[in-house]
């Protein structure tokens, strides 16, 4: 079931202002009858007792109220950039060091912020890695497959990368060694739609894969937490 019922309107004007680089949230509320109340709170209870597999237990459990909701607004945050992050992103892409941004922001977002923040050029294209969100799981990750294979490598001003929560998760579960020599050959990396612990297994994997590599992941939020602790340095 849908988390929020289909809405024109709420596409629209959350598309709108993604790609003016604003940060949107949607507020959606649901009513609950008594049984639906009980159902929630025995998964719960449950998740929290469980010795393996809580984290995910306990999404499941909030999940089950995360249905059906009814649209209540829209809101959209402007997040200006500190002081000397233009200058200090285009001298580490002049020195060649590769800067990945790990964001749970919508793609729209994501890549308004890059381009304003000097992460990519103006004219930098965009090359995404896009998967359906549902269907077939060997055709997802067939589809996968081929848009990574599909990136520009050793090209003259090679696409700045940019991948989703869902296509980052088959890629590195399904494609982990294309995925590491796609990625390192790119000038840049976005992963939008991101959850904390994609962040921290994605700076974990680096490490892993280029020992020689050292990390330093900056964050300012407690999504970063994980993300900081993983790599040798955390800002």
């Amino acid at each position: 079931a849908e988390r929020v019922a289909s809405s024109d309107w709420m596409e629209e004007e959350v598309g709108n202002l993604a790609r003016e680089g604003l940060r949107t949230l949607v507020v959606a509320a649901r009513d609950l009858s008594e049984p639906q109340l009980d159902a929630f709170s025995r998964a719960y209870g449950a998740a929290q007792l469980a010795r393996a597999g809580r984290a995910e237990a306990t999404r499941a459990a909030w999940e089950m109220l995360q249905e059906d909701m009814r649209l209540l607004c829209v809101t959209a945050v402007e997040d200006r950039l500190q002081a000397n992050v233009r200058a200090t992103l285009e001298t580490l892409r002049d020195a060649n060091v590769r800067t990945w941004m790990l964001t749970g922001d919508k793609l729209e977002t994501a890549w308004v912020i890059a381009q304003n923040a000097s992460l990519v050029t103006r004219r930098q294209r965009m090359y995404q890695v896009a998967v359906r969100s549902s269907g077939d799981e060997k055709e997802r990750r067939r589809e996968a497959r081929q848009a990574l294979q599909g990136y520009p490598q050793g090209k003259f001003n090679a696409p700045c990368l940019v991948l989703d929560g869902a296509a980052l998760s088959l890629c590195v579960s399904h494609h982990q060694q294309l995925f590491m020599e796609v990625a390192c050959a790119a000038p840049a990396v976005i992963c939008c739609r991101c959850t904390p612990t994609q962040k921290a297994e994605i700076v974990q994997l680096i490490r892993m894969t280029q020992p020689k590599a050292c990390t330093a992941a900056i964050g300012d939020g407690g999504n970063d937490v994980g993300m900081i602790q993983a790599a040798h340095v955390g800002i």
